[in-house]
């Protein structure tokens, strides 16, 4: 019965419990999509994004479409590219934090800050200026 949920011997199973099993193939298509997005920097243009995906243009168009209706992607009305959206930059941060990244880089930056902004409060002291009186010419 190895194989078969009909409880039938050498029955196979449906082609939905199949799909079911691999995953979804949509999903799977605009996962290599915002990947492909992702690992030029951000922003495409369509034959650019097809070429990196190794998919016909009107497919990825199909996709890219979905993908502004779910806030994944973005289009520039002037140039036409593609560029990550606001939804994907959320999903992106959220996965930062929960890995621990997110306080290792919200520690750097606070040191970074505390760095600058004890170099701008002791620069006039190093420049010589008191503060307390200075001339306008």
């Amino acid at each position: 019965m190895r194989g078969s949920k009909s409880g039938i011997e050498g029955a196979e199973a449906a082609p939905e419990e199949a799909a079911e099993r691999s995953g979804v193939q949509s999903v799977g298509i605009a996962a290599t999509i915002l990947k492909a997005l992702a690992a030029a920097g951000g922003v495409l243009a369509l034959k650019h994004l097809a070429a990196a995906t190794g998919m016909p243009r009107a497919k990825v168009h199909r996709y890219l479409s979905s993908l502004r209706n779910a806030g994944l992607i973005t289009q520039d009305p002037e140039t036409g590219h593609y560029a990550i959206g606001s939804a994907a930059v959320t999903i992106g941060l959220v996965g930062l934090g929960l890995t621990g990244c997110g306080i290792q880089i919200g520690r750097f930056a606070g040191i970074f800050f505390r760095c600058v902004l004890t170099a701008v409060l002791l620069a006039p002291l190093a420049l010589g200026f008191d503060g307390l009186s200075f001339e306008l010419t």
